[in-house]
């Protein structure tokens, strides 16, 4: 299984995070496959209008490739076919993303409620992007505190 880094415009992006859009059309120049991960993040393009950059708003979250439709499937080559695909593009069936209603930490152990068991590989794969997120995050804020300390020592001296 592979992780796939994507752009998404907000537009398209929160009814993926909410579960209410199962599909994404894409360029088919990762390999994509059945069971890989998406990490989506939400990606504004440049408003030139409003005088803001390109560049990514820090939501994202966690989609599991259920089912692919690629032009060679369904482009059968004669003047009938009423799906056409743009050859070069997929079709990526997502599958619905996990609720959990809620989840407690008891001694060194996080208990989560509310979630299937089948949905357990996709679980375990949000909780191991959450802990990566958290690592990072602490890292930066250790990082700025270190960086506010040299300049208060530096101020002082």
């Amino acid at each position: 299984m592979t992780t796939h880094d994507l752009k998404v415009w907000p537009e398209f992006f929160g009814p993926l995070q909410e579960g209410s859009k199962l599909f994404e059309l894409r360029k088919d120049d990762r390999q994509f496959a059945e069971g890989d991960w998406l990490k989506l993040r939400e990606w504004c393009p440049a408003n030139i209008m409003a005088g803001t950059p390109a560049g990514y708003t820090g939501q994202r979250c966690l989609r599991q490739i259920a089912y692919l439709l690629r032009s060679d499937d369904v482009n059968t080559g004669d003047d009938e076919n009423p799906y056409p695909i743009t050859e070069g593009f997929v079709i990526l069936g997502l599958a619905p993303p996990v609720t959990v209603l809620g989840c407690r930490l008891q001694g060194k152990r996080l208990f989560v409620e509310g979630v299937d068991p089948k949905d357990g590989e996709q679980l375990t794969a949000y909780l191991t992007e959450l802990h990566e997120f958290v690592e990072r995050t602490k890292a930066e804020v250790m990082k700025a505190k270190r960086n506010d300390a040299c300049k208060d020592a530096g101020s002082k001296a």
